[in-house]
Order: structure tokens, then sequence, then C-alpha cells
């Protein structure tokens, strides 16, 4: 996030940044790209990488996991992104110095 994206995001309501903050996520298999589950999450940036943070019954199915882009593809319709790579946590504790903004 730039500077100038930064400093707008603390002008704005916390309702406003939650929901821009947000990403939708989607379960499908990817033979027929027909969601099968949904849900949200977001990115969080932590020593210069980036994680999908989320809750496991959104993702924890044997499909493949989308992200929803705000593109659009050749018909006008959302594009999703697959990914891979997840983790799950049971528990994940804060640490001494670990801010939320």
């Amino acid at each position: 996030m730039s500077n100038t994206e930064d400093q707008n995001m603390k002008l704005i309501s916390p309702l406003e940044k939650i929901v821009k903050s947000s990403i939708q996520i989607y379960v499908a298999d990817p033979e027929n790209m027909i969601p099968q589950g949904f849900g949200s999450g977001f990115i969080l940036k932590y020593k210069g990488d980036f994680y999908l943070v989320s809750v496991s019954h959104v993702t924890d199915y044997n499909l493949t996991t989308f992200l929803e882009t705000n593109l659009l593809d050749e018909e006008h319709r959302p594009l999703l992104k697959p990914i891979g790579g997840l983790m799950y946590f049971n528990l994940l504790k804060g640490w001494d110095g670990m801010s939320s903004g």
C-alpha cells in the first residue's frame, strides 16, 4: 500500500475500512468453476510478506480456493484467481509490539 493509500485509509470510518479491506473467497471445482462455498478474509502484510487471513470453514474443502480480483473476464464476469499453500492454525497468539494499525 502506498503512503497516499495509507493516509486515505486513516481518513475513512472503521466500517468503511473493514469493507474496503475485505476480499471475497470462493471454493470450487476448477473443472466447472461453479462456487460450492464462499466467505471473506483480508490480506495481512507482515515483515514484507503477504498472508490471506480467513477462517478454516471458508476454505477447508477438497476443492480449489479462489480469490475475487475485482477485474472482469472477457464475458464481463468477475475474474477469480486460484490460490494454494493454505495453512490452518487453531490459535494465533499476538506478540509484544504487535500492532493493528
